[in-house]
């Protein structure tokens, strides 16, 4: 599973780069509301996603649970000032980062990418929350991981459609 995980995220960012790149800077800037991202900082989410993720990843290595810190994504998002930055820049660090993502997930020893954990925080991280008395693996937090990358790029991308299927907390 960790080899088609590690797949399907390196089909995404080969799909998706060149749709992102064929935006225009001004039309990424443009933000329908003061309250709403324009789609530089979408994809400056998913870079400041990919970095906190790739830190867990590391820190799982170096641990027995899957407790992690969350982050202030506006907080991050304004500090990065993705807003101001070329979005060839921004596409370049997102494609960067998830080669990163990529590279994580291969070293995680098979074995403990899909041991079952039940000391973990998973109920308030990621898209798919899932009960705080249910065990769950690293393996989960990848499938979490590429499920909101997917929900943000389809955002950016009108006829972006879907690799990662419909997926479950399968301990």
């Amino acid at each position: 599973m960790k080899a088609q995980i590690t797949e399907t995220l390196k089909a995404i960012i080969d799909t998706a780069a060149p749709q992102l790149s064929a935006i225009t800077d001004t039309d990424a800037a443009v933000r329908d509301t003061p309250d709403k991202w324009s789609k530089k900082q979408i994809l400056g989410h998913l870079i400041d996603s990919a970095v906190n993720n790739h830190r867990r990843f590391n820190q799982f290595l170096n641990q027995e649970h899957l407790v992690f810190d969350g982050y202030d994504q506006n907080n991050e998002v304004k500090i990065n000032d993705y807003q101001n930055r070329h979005l060839a820049d921004i596409i370049a660090l997102w494609r960067g980062m998830n080669q990163q993502i990529i590279q994580i997930i291969k070293s995680i020893p098979d074995q403990r990418f899909t041991q079952a954990y039940a000391q973990h925080n998973y109920h308030r991280l990621g898209m798919k929350a899932i009960t705080e008395s249910d065990p769950t693996t690293i393996q989960y937090l990848a499938l979490n991981y590429i499920d909101h990358l997917e929900h943000h790029l389809a955002q950016l991308l009108p006829t972006y459609e879907k690799n990662l299927g419909d997926f479950k907390n399968e301990v």
